[in-house]
């Protein structure tokens, strides 16, 4: 047998790394000491599927994949894929316009309340950067978005003809740290507030509820209008 994807076996017998497949696994260690002399271990990995929160409408955990962890709204790569360490495991490579994610529209990515959240690091922290969105409409307009923009940090949702108030909080993270970034709003309430790092950075009230259409949702990308 063999060690799961995203394991691996060091020369002094240390695993490491995060497995990307749940199931059982059997494998055998082999040591061998100066003189030649070897050992050997027949061993059995057991991976489970990773515990999520209720509620989830789709989890992307990128380990060397786009699938959704929790349903069947699973994301397609446009343009080149590409992975990278991330916190916990891989993690998406974005680049916004020639490497993203599109997820298909589906009733789960339509909910009436919403919360964005997302494992980030920049390489830099210029420009339009966006994080999760699902556009709306023919313009600018996204249901919801999250969104990083030279310093701030910003959440918003529209309907179809318009929206905001945006959130929006003054932002500088530190290029190639990590930092869990949310976006919630309340269907009810239009309450909404942005999250760094489980701390609540600003809070507002939206000016309508969240209206949807047939796009599909993005991650690292907001193509509505080519701004990405």
């Amino acid at each position: 047998g063999s060690l799961p994807s995203g394991l691996s076996l060091s020369t002094n017998g240390l695993i490491s790394g995060v497995p990307a497949v749940p199931g059982s696994y059997v494998f055998e260690i082999t040591a061998t000491d100066a003189a030649g002399v070897a050992t050997e271990q027949v061993s059995l990995l057991r991976v489970l599927q990773p515990a999520s929160p209720p509620g989830l409408a789709g989890w992307w955990r990128a380990e060397t994949n786009t699938l959704d962890s929790i349903g069947t709204n699973n994301g397609t790569w446009v343009g080149s894929a590409a992975y990278a360490a991330g916190k916990s495991g891989q993690a998406l490579s974005l680049n916004g316009s020639s490497s993203y994610i599109s997820v298909a529209n589906a009733p789960a990515l339509r909910p009436g309340s919403v919360t964005l959240e997302a494992w980030v690091k920049f390489n830099a922290t210029n420009g339009f950067r966006a994080i999760m969105t699902k556009p709306i409409g023919n313009g600018i307009c996204d249901s919801y978005i999250l969104w990083f923009d030279n310093g701030t940090l910003n959440g918003s949702t529209c309907d179809s003809t318009g929206g905001g108030p945006n959130l929006t909080y003054a932002f500088n993270p530190v290029p190639g740290q990590w930092y869990h970034a949310a976006y919630t709003v309340d269907g009810t309430t239009l309450q909404q507030t942005l999250y760094v790092n489980s701390v609540a950075v600003a809070t507002g009230v939206s000016s309508r509820a969240i209206g949807y259409d047939t796009h599909p949702m993005f991650i690292g990308s907001d193509n509505d209008n080519t701004v990405q």
